[in-house]
């Protein structure tokens, strides 16, 4: 493959006050500079109008590869044009994300050619799901084949492919385990978190499985089993021309349910092919056409009042917030610019996705004020999914930035999801010293009326609690008539500076997992665990270094009952 350099710049927002450490800022446009760079235009795809299963081909912009790239997407074309008229090319320098996401849609086979950026990786300490882990495409229609923008798991997630659709990503780095061109070889486990990080956006869009090929073209071969033979995706995969008999499996971190399996060239190295998903898919569930859907509405909003009304308009699926800095009021002031979803949207029968236009870009500013949750999910608010917004100047009371229940006697808020948040240092706390007051915090998950809040989700949480925040996530009250949360993940949380980074508080909490956490320099303590008689508590896969007294403390002992520990460096 052609050897190719990475450029990383931040976006061209406005400098914001409070250090920002640069291992947890978002990475929102890669420029990929190809050391070769033939171009070669041509004339865009028309859009396919015609009926059957879709097959989607995407060629994004790879300087030299472009070209020999085409010319492997037209032979997959050709032998997809032999089952399906439904067949829709979308090729570099023409492959933007606007026309790319439009030919997905609906799509029951999605073959990519083109660059990859994934993780783990050597430029980067933390997944930055805005840009690794999707395509590298054209920033702009028709400009050239060298210079591409990186369209993250954050996006792809926000495709619709048909149901149990097949995704096929040829030549690409670390999409099947194997490193950028010049790097080294990955470990198996280096090489699992890669396909498994590559393969959960498309899961999310829809898709049954995602199988990358490195080191050899094949998505005809693919296309062909699809529709002519009647077996599972893992067996197709088994029989491919490219199969080489080192199969290992592991089960999927990232996408519950699902696992993936490599198969390197050799038993430890090499690793040019994996498949990730749920692997006994059938191909006749593949080739089946989408079933006809509504349309997904969509708005885009500039301000908090055209925010809410969107929200509590029950036709709108999603809503997009333009990038921006947006001046916000304590939530619990209900003014017109407080970010307060109660009982106003508790009505609504349809989920919806509230997102920034770019992930990190869209800040909710409190002008330095004080009294602050900025946005608090309350009284019955239900089936919303947040995603990309940042905080920024504002000092939290006795509450968090983010709060889920606490005001009584209300509604619980449930089936809520918060993605790719980040807590600047501006927002404020009174937790400055290792055993000072612990009232102010990032995330405060509380209590609700009759049954707690449940069934909450929060990914990729951004918290730099230099700013003295107490912690960044905080689960406290409840009693029997108002109980506190249950069936809550925090996922890869990314924690610096905080007193303390997680504090579990109130007794008989259960069934709240923490999987995946990067926490340095707490005051005092990385993880704080004093909720008596608590059960089915998880503390997976987390790191924690520079604690100003220990990673880990609980007055029930290091091991409390109740609790797993797993996989955990706490220090």
């Amino acid at each position: 493959m052609t050897a190719f350099t990475e450029m990383a710049r931040t976006s061209g927002a406005a400098a914001r006050p409070g250090h920002v450490p640069r291992w947890r800022l978002p990475a929102t446009l890669i420029l990929v500079a190809f050391l070769t760079c033939g171009v070669g235009l041509v004339d865009p795809a028309p859009a396919s109008a015609a009926s059957g299963p879709k097959v989607a081909i995407i060629v994004g912009p790879a300087g030299s590869a472009t070209a020999t790239n085409r010319t492997w997407a037209n032979a997959a074309a050709r032998e997809a044009r032999r089952y399906t008229a439904n067949v829709v090319k979308v090729y570099s320098p023409y492959a933007t994300w606007a026309r790319v996401k439009a030919a997905v849609s609906g799509a029951s086979i999605v073959v990519y050619y083109g660059r990859g950026l994934g993780f783990p990786s050597p430029n980067s300490s933390s997944l930055l799901t805005s840009s690794q882990d999707g395509f590298l495409l054209n920033p702009v229609s028709g400009a050239n084949n060298t210079t591409a923008r990186a369209y993250g798991e954050w996006y792809i997630r926000t495709a619709r492919l048909a149901p149990k659709a097949l995704v096929i990503l040829d030549h690409l780095s670390y999409a099947s385990g194997n490193s950028a061109p010049g790097r080294a070889e990955p470990t198996l486990s280096v090489a699992r978190r890669r396909v498994d990080n590559y393969a959960a956006g498309f899961l999310a869009a829809g898709a049954s499985a995602v199988i990358a090929e490195s080191n050899r073209s094949v998505p005809a071969y693919y296309i062909r089993a699809v529709f002519k033979r009647t077996a599972s995706l893992s067996a197709i995969w088994r029989a491919a021309p490219t199969y080489r008999g080192h199969i290992t499996t592991f089960a999927s971190s990232r996408t519950p349910g699902a696992s993936g399996r490599t198969d390197p060239t050799r038993s430890r190295s090499g690793y040019y092919r994996s498949i990730a998903g749920w692997l006994r898919t059938s191909t006749a569930y593949v080739r089946r056409p989408a079933p006809a859907t509504a349309a997904l509405k969509t708005v885009t909003v500039a301000s908090i009042p055209d925010l809410k009304t969107a929200l509590a308009d029950d036709s709108i699926d999603e809503i997009v917030v333009a990038d921006g800095t947006y001046r916000v009021s304590p939530s619990n002031d209900e003014a017109a610019d407080s970010l307060w979803i109660g009982g106003q949207y508790a009505d609504r029968t349809r989920p919806v996705v509230v997102r920034a236009e770019t992930p990190g870009r869209v800040i909710l500013d409190g002008g330095g004020a004080s009294g602050y949750s900025a946005l608090s999910f309350e009284d019955g608010a239900h089936d919303q999914t947040w995603d990309g917004f940042t905080f920024a100047n504002m000092a939290a009371h006795d509450s968090g930035i983010v709060e889920i229940g606490g005001y009584l006697p209300r509604r619980t808020p449930h089936h809520l999801t918060l993605r790719n948040f980040t807590i600047l240092a501006s927002c404020t706390g009174r937790a400055t010293s290792s055993g000072g007051s612990t009232w102010d915090h990032g995330v405060y998950i509380a209590h609700a009326a009759s049954v707690g809040p449940h069934d909450i989700l929060i990914e990729d949480l951004s918290v730099d609690g230099s700013g003295f925040l107490a912690s960044a996530v905080h689960f406290d009250h409840g009693d029997d008539l108002n109980p506190a949360a249950t069936n809550v993940t925090v996922r890869r949380l990314r924690v610096v500076g905080t007193q303390q980074a997680i504090i579990l508080w109130k007794p008989a909490l259960h069934d709240i997992t923490f999987d995946g956490a990067d926490i340095r320099n707490a005051l005092g303590y990385a993880v704080r665990y004093e909720s008596i008689g608590g059960s089915d508590i998880v503390f997976a896969n987390m790191t924690s270094t520079g604690s100003g007294i220990a990673g880990f403390s609980s007055a029930q002992g290091s091991t409390p009952a109740g609790v797993t520990l797993a996989n955990d460096s706490l220090h």
